[in-house]
């Protein structure tokens, strides 16, 4: 009876640590990639982004999401690629009127999705 309610406490304790552990990581990642896109929207506003910076976002993004597929789905990764992508060619034409928006749905996505990951009750039940 020890023995098992010893278990049980243990594979909670290591059950919420994991959780805490996912949630500042998904937290520091998407911040840090954040930043990268509030730099990005802001050149891209002042019309003085280029090609080059969407692809050293892309770059960026290329790099975490190495580490992120193993906590977060692919579909969740691919929203990401998807919008960066076409903010990117974009800016490469010069059209940056049409290259906001995107970048504001991508900034909306990276804020909202280390949410959907947090240990919380309702994306526990």
């Amino acid at each position: 009876m020890v023995k098992n309610i010893l278990s049980i406490a243990i594979t909670v304790l290591l059950l919420l640590s994991a959780g805490l552990f996912e949630h500042f990581y998904l937290k520091k990642e998407f911040n840090e990639f954040n930043e990268v896109l509030v730099e990005l929207y802001k050149k891209t506003e002042d019309r003085t982004a280029l090609k080059e910076d969407g692809e050293a976002a892309q770059a960026i993004w290329e790099k975490k999401k190495k580490t992120l597929h193993i906590v977060i789905p692919h579909t969740s990764i691919v929203y990401v690629d998807y919008w960066l992508s076409e903010a990117t060619g974009l800016i490469g034409e010069g059209k940056y009127e049409l290259a906001l928006p995107k970048l504001g749905v991508l900034r909306t996505i990276i804020e909202a999705l280390p949410a959907t990951y947090e240990p919380s009750l309702e994306n526990i039940l």
